[in-house]
């Protein structure tokens, strides 16, 4: 073909598509990559006015150039609309680019022209793609960009361009990269309103933003995917998301270790105290390690042999000496819960000492003054208290004194142990082995058992498969949660030098030596949807019932074999401990008690006491890392005095009379 007719040919297919509409039209019909009806088009291109031009003779001017074509299914662009729709809008680029300048509001406050680089930069670094791809999808951006009328971008706006397009080419694992963490500004006009709570302080106010951020980049940045979605569909459940990988759940210490240090820091031997001046600095200081170390754990800091190796610096001397430092204990304790949402942050010990009155009295009546009114009201939430029965035998008291030292803000906090059982238990029921020796507590994660009970719609081999699948992502979850606490933490002097001290391991070991608890949610609940009737009342639910724990803790041992005994099969406490996991609408309120139950027998059963000692003892056999029996004082016939000796006797391990413990 000669140029005279090229040129001819290129002036006829300019004046084709020279006009706005038209331009519209190829510009629509490129937009849907697929056949469009005569209407829909005319729609799309026209909005409501579509008398307002004569929409058929434009689209047979350009039927009949041969750039668009129609077939039975409806209006297309040729292979040559296509090439000429691309020039078009490469020369409308240049055009923007040249006479009008875009302007963007960066993510720092500042404002910048739009820069198609920029894009790509952000895709390669950000993203991760490779620079070929990240070429391809900015110029998709350009190019829609190009169709809006929009004069003004906000960074937020072009991450939505960015991350359309995107999802469209399938490139969602992209997408998590680039998402930006952060609470919904609807979220936070309520919370700077009060429209949400009761009004909170400016530093409730910003700590609460962070831990957003920080749980949102643990689901979608430091978790797999397929882990994460266990969370977020109550399949399994985390404590403490926003800390989760920045720190352990919970410390065993012996308060002898904690008295050691403060002798290497302070020169104050506390054996050879002689003024009450020395006394006074010794609880400062004892409080100042353990506030300290209260940044470093996320549920509680267990305190082995509290009134043994503390309170016993504080007998022998005159009663009004010993209330005036309880009373300077009692501040302190007062200070450190008053800054804690929930859960109890410190949890103590009190051992039965054998020839050793002078020390019992002392606990004694350190417990008759946290269990005034006074301190009631200074402790919401009391520190949890893990008694040996046998200190309230061996002091001989009048039970009538028994009943008031336990009033119930103290006895809601209160689990009584014996003698006979050598481990120790905090607020996360885990067994210490050794009680002279310090350890952390990795973490506790739980499976729902209820949801695997719904899924599996009694099938028991289909029940059991789900179950061991939620273990193995567990024992998964604990392994990434090791390595993002030991990277945290590693850079942290703070930290090195409060472990370094405490720990006869260095803190890089004592994290790799931490105890991972294993736990579960709603074992009656799962038992009544599984069986159709409560485990203490038919002997296939019971049955049942224990074949779950059995196959969590023969799989714990298994994994044990090669992992030195990390791994503990426990049971929680009290219903305290799971208030996040509701408070984060994981579980709503009125499925608290009933489907999320930590009892292993439910609080309604009416089977005899002895029964239910027994029937629990079948259950704890398998909960190695610790569980606790519910007494439930009011709903026994038995004096007090009479049911605590029964259950101190009944080597259950722990238990509790208080009926506020799930």
């Amino acid at each position: 073909m000669s140029s005279d007719k090229i040129s001819k040919l290129l002036e006829k297919q300019l004046k084709t598509i020279g006009q706005e509409l038209r331009i519209d039209i190829l510009k629509k019909l490129d937009h849907f990559d697929r056949p469009l009806s005569f209407s829909k088009l005319q729609k799309e291109v026209l909005g409501d006015n579509p008398n307002s031009t004569n929409f058929s003779f434009h689209l047979k001017t350009l039927k009949e150039a041969e750039v668009v074509y129609l077939n039975s299914k409806g209006y297309q662009l040729t292979q040559l609309g296509k090439k000429l729709l691309n020039v078009v809008l490469s020369f409308e680029r240049e055009l923007i680019d040249e006479h009008k300048t875009l302007m963007i509001r960066t993510s720092k406050y500042s404002k910048e022209p739009f820069n198609i680089k920029k894009i790509e930069e952000y895709l390669i670094h950000e993203g991760e793609v490779e620079e070929f791809l990240a070429k391809q999808i900015s110029k998709e951006v350009r190019k829609r960009l190009s169709q809006t009328n929009i004069q003004y971008l906000t960074a937020p706006l072009m991450r939505e361009y960015i991350n359309g397009v995107l999802i469209e080419m399938g490139l969602e694992n992209v997408r998590k990269k680039l998402t930006r963490l952060g609470t919904p500004p609807c979220e936070v006009h309520k919370l700077f309103n009060g429209l949400s709570s009761s009004p909170i302080s400016p530093e409730h106010f910003i700590r609460i933003l962070g831990s957003d951020v920080s749980e949102q980049f643990l689901l979608l940045n430091l978790l797999p995917g397929n882990l994460a979605d266990l969370y977020l569909s109550g399949e399994i459940a985390l404590l403490h998301l926003n800390y989760w990988s920045l720190r352990p759940l919970s410390i065993y210490l012996t308060t002898e270790s904690l008295l050691n240090l403060i002798e290497q820091r302070f020169s104050l031997k506390p054996q050879n105290l002689s003024r009450s001046a020395e006394y006074f600095q010794l609880i400062a200081h004892f409080f100042e390690i353990t506030n300290g170390l209260s940044k470093f754990f996320s549920q509680d800091l267990l305190l082995g042999g509290f009134n043994r190796h503390f309170l016993s610096i504080f007998s022998g001397g005159d009663q009004q000496e010993q209330t005036d430092y309880f009373t300077f204990i009692l501040s302190f304790l007062e200070h450190s819960f008053s800054s804690k949402t929930f859960s109890p942050y410190l949890s103590l010990e009190f051992q039965s000492l054998e020839g050793a009155q002078e020390v019992n009295d002392s606990s004694w009546l350190f417990l008759e003054q946290m269990s005034t009114p006074d301190s009631a009201r200074a402790f919401p939430a009391n520190p949890n208290i893990f008694l040996n029965a046998d200190l309230i035998r061996n002091l001989d008291i009048e039970w009538e004194r028994f009943n008031t030292l336990f009033s119930s803000h103290l006895l809601d906090n209160t689990i009584f142990y014996g003698q006979k059982r050598s481990h120790l238990l905090n607020s996360t029921l885990i067994r210490v082995k050794d009680p002279q020796q310090n350890r952390l507590i990795l973490d506790k994660i739980f499976i729902n058992l209820p949801l695997l009970a719904i899924k599996a719609n009694q099938n028991d081999g289909l029940f059991f498969e789900l179950l061991q699948d939620k273990l193995a992502a567990v024992l998964k979850l604990f392994k990434y949660k090791a390595l993002l606490v030991q990277k945290k933490l590693k850079g942290v002097a703070a930290w090195q030098k409060m472990a370094g001290s405490l720990f006869t391991d260095s803190p890089t070991e004592a994290l790799e030596s931490a105890i991972r608890s294993i736990s579960f949610l709603g074992l009656n609940k799962a038992v009544k949807i599984h069986c159709g009737i409560e485990l203490d009342r038919l002997q296939t639910s019971e049955k049942f019932a224990l074949q779950i724990l059995r196959t969590l803790n023969e799989h714990i041992r298994e994994e044990n074999a090669q992992a030195s005994d990390l791994y503990e099969l426990s049971q929680p406490h009290y219903g305290l401990f799971l208030n996040q996991l509701w408070d984060d609408n994981i579980y709503t309120s009125d499925q608290k008690e009933e489907h999320f139950s930590s009892r292993i027998i439910r609080k309604a059963s009416h089977i005899h006491l002895d029964k239910r000692i027994s029937l629990f003892r079948k259950f704890a056999k398998f909960l190695g890392g610790g569980t606790v029996f519910h007494g439930i004082y009011e709903s026994n016939t038995l004096p007090k005095d009479e049911l605590l000796s029964i259950l101190a006797q009944a080597d259950l391990g722990a238990f509790t009379l208080s009926n506020k413990l799930l």
